[in-house]
């Protein structure tokens, strides 16, 4: 048996990976891992001048792999040592065994397979993605490496840049990720593409894909091939955001007449709501008794388009809104969901929940941006909600930013799926939390992977403790205080408390002040758009420390405790509501407890409901989910896939045809935007 406090030893490992993976043991290379770790500490260096050694080393190599004078294995050993070497140089720590092992287990997958590690938080899963990459690129693929968000990607690309560096391979993560910039330059030097190893997250892979193949821009410059793909937090973004689909944008140049509708729709919901609300009065009832969704969408649709006028412009009534033809048809299949965005905009989406208010850098006034209050916590820079924005600026009395159409698209699915080919899958994933069965049913179906089980290098030291369900509003507020300040006050550790919604952090914060917390004791981290509340993240976090969050700092955060912290047993995690899947739970209270540390985890939450309903109805949710994306989403992206390849083949001859009228081109871009509308596509993974 192994000690709390101590690394386990390598038999010890092995031994832990074998239970764990009763059918994967003959992929267990015990012997290599002897071998390679022996030469690494057999390795002949000169005090002086390591840096010189390594070069040296690796141009040896690189020699060899030329004139085709390494097999795998014998790179693999030679090259394997020269990375723990190069980590110990540049970072002054040597990579754990563990880590070591893990890196194997990639290096020999079934090549038709993809593989996935669940590897526990905090173990180094940045290390070992940066260990591979050195290895694939040095056999000559181009490595992309995706991560949850750019701020990893531009963290993780800027702290391995020496570390690269030494192996002669360049690294970058990717710029100007809105799809629609007109800042276009960084794409047309395609200066990020020209690495070896590339950071960033789906959004701007797939936006250069479409920029590349569809605008005929150059954004992924030489770098058309799909060699090798890289995923940090594959759970999250092969799962969570599997539904999600990046999109180009092009004007919408019939815009201004719609504008008119806008305001007509939630003004006459607002008349309807003064209605609902004096009916409220007699009855003296919640207004939520009295709303009906589908009831009020269905009338208040009735309402607007006896106002509008569909016929030709000969046949129209006096004091009707006339429309250009040519727009009747989108209008129509529009306005239903245009009356459901008004009331969301209305009843549902609240400011600092679901959405917040902030300056656009791409039209320099303030505009409406979504929060994945769900996941991440992450604000959305360059998502849009094209009805339902509009709504919001109106009720939120800013500027209408304008309507956009579709014109191409790429899902998370057809991206993942081009570097699988018949003969290989290039996709190699890293997780900390790979969730239920149905979770890992789905990760091997959908993708092709197979899945492996590492053990952590220390015995955990999370201590959980038992949920506390408050139904009062009073006593949840008044037990959370307590908690706090026995936690801080009286056991001297740190609390990091994980809200829903960013108005929740902000409640909270001017809730601890008038109970007598100090200011300097708490810490606010909801908004990844501000610095100022990033910069924690830099320091070590000390006992006393109060720390109010989102899922921001759930998933890839790495909070970091000083040795008096340690010494008082670390971080306390407190949640204050359900995730959606057990996978982002686990990530939340993973905070805590990180490399063997440790830590402890509570669920606090106000709620009517048993802990354990609340718990089942997550859990059912989640299975339905997972079956959806197993038997039916696969097949509805793949047509829709399909018929965007089949117009841009179109547009691709039309544009040779007419020697690139850009007018006729435009007009067809619209027309394109206007049959998706008209036919549902763009809604059709909702079907």
């Amino acid at each position: 048996m192994i000690g709390n406090d101590k690394e386990k030893d390598v038999q010890y490992l092995f031994d832990e990976l074998i239970t764990k993976n009763p059918d994967r043991v003959s992929f267990i290379f015990k012997d290599i891992f002897e071998e390679i770790t022996s030469k690494e500490s057999n390795l002949i260096i000169p005090e002086n001048n390591i840096e010189n050694y390594i070069k040296n080393q690796i141009s040896e190599i690189k020699e060899k792999i030329k004139d085709k004078k390494l097999d795998k294995d014998s790179f693999y050993k030679r090259i394997i040592p020269i990375i723990i070497l190069s980590n110990k140089y540049i970072f002054n720590y040597e990579p754990r065994k563990i880590q070591i092992i893990a890196l194997l287990l990639f290096l020999y997958k079934e090549k038709t397979k993809g593989l996935i590690e669940q590897i526990p938080t905090g173990e180094g899963k940045t290390s070992i993605s940066s260990f591979l990459a050195v290895i694939e690129a040095l056999e000559g693929k181009k490595v992309d490496i995706i991560t949850s968000s750019l701020v990893l990607a531009e963290r993780d690309a800027t702290l391995l840049k020496n570390f690269y560096n030494l192996f002669g391979l360049t690294v970058d993560y990717c710029r100007n990720s809105d799809p629609n910039s007109e800042k276009k330059n960084k794409y047309l030097e395609n200066e990020c593409y020209t690495a070896d190893i590339l950071y960033g997250d789906t959004l701007s892979f797939e936006g250069d894909i479409l920029r590349t193949n569809f605008m005929e821009m150059v954004g992924r410059g030489k770098r058309r091939t799909f060699d090798c793909l890289i995923i940090d937090e594959i759970d999250n973004i092969c799962i969570d955001n599997i539904k999600n689909i990046t999109e180009l944008l092009d004007d919408f140049h019939g815009y201004r007449f719609l504008e008119y509708i806008y305001f007509i729709i939630y003004s006459k919901l607002k008349e309807m709501d003064k209605e609902f609300r004096k009916n409220m009065e007699k009855k003296n009832v919640n207004i939520n008794m009295l709303i009906n969704k589908k009831e009020i969408v269905e009338i208040l649709e009735k309402k607007v388009k006896e106002i509008i006028d569909f016929k030709k412009l000969k046949e129209c009534k006096k004091n009707r809104i006339i429309l250009p033809e040519h727009l009747n048809n989108f209008v129509k299949n529009r306005m239903r969901k245009w009356c459901e965005s008004a009331f969301d905009a209305m009843y549902i989406y609240e400011k600092d929940k679901q959405y917040i208010i902030s300056k656009s850098d791409k039209y320099g006034f303030d505009t409406i941006k979504p929060v994945d209050f769900f996941n991440t916590g992450v604000i959305e820079e360059n998502s849009v909600w094209n009805g339902l924005r509009r709504f919001l600026e109106i009720k939120e009395g800013l500027r209408l930013t304008e309507e956009n159409l579709n014109s191409c698209y790429m899902s998370n699915l057809t991206f993942f799926k081009k570097y699988i080919t018949k003969e290989e899958n290039n996709i190699y994933g890293l997780t900390g939390t790979i969730g239920s069965k149905k979770s890992q049913e789905a990760l091997k179906k959908i993708y092709n992977l197979e899945l492996l089980f590492i053990p952590s290098f220390k015995e955990s030291k999370l201590k959980t403790y038992k949920e506390l369900i408050l139904n009062n509003q009073k006593e949840y507020e008044n037990t959370l205080f307590e908690k706090i300040k026995d936690f801080t006050l009286n056991k001297k550790r740190a609390v990091l408390v994980i809200f829903k919604y960013i108005n929740e952090v902000n409640k909270m914060y001017n809730y601890l002040i008038k109970r007598g917390i100090p200011k300097n004791n708490l810490i606010r981290y909801s908004r990844n758009d501000l610095k100022e509340e990033k910069n924690f993240l830099k320091n070590d976090i000390k006992p006393g420390k109060i720390i109010l969050s989102t899922n921001l700092s759930g998933r890839g955060t790495d909070i970091k405790i000083n040795k008096e912290l340690e010494k008082n047993k670390g971080l306390h995690v407190i949640l204050t509501f359900v995730p959606i899947s057990e996978r982002i739970e686990r990530q939340a209270f993973g905070r805590a407890g990180r490399k063997g540390e440790q830590g402890s985890g509570q669920y606090i939450i106000m709620s009517s409901e048993k802990f354990s309903k609340l718990i089942d109805e997550r859990n059912k949710k989640e299975e339905n989910e997972y079956k959806y994306l197993i038997n039916s989403y696969q097949k509805k992206i793949d047509l829709f896939q399909e018929i965007f390849e089949d117009f841009s083949d179109l547009l691709i001859r039309i544009k040779a045809d007419i020697k690139a009228d850009q007018f006729i081109l435009l007009d067809l871009k619209e027309r394109w935007g206007l049959f998706l509308v008209e036919n549902d596509l763009s809604r059709i993974e909702k079907e």
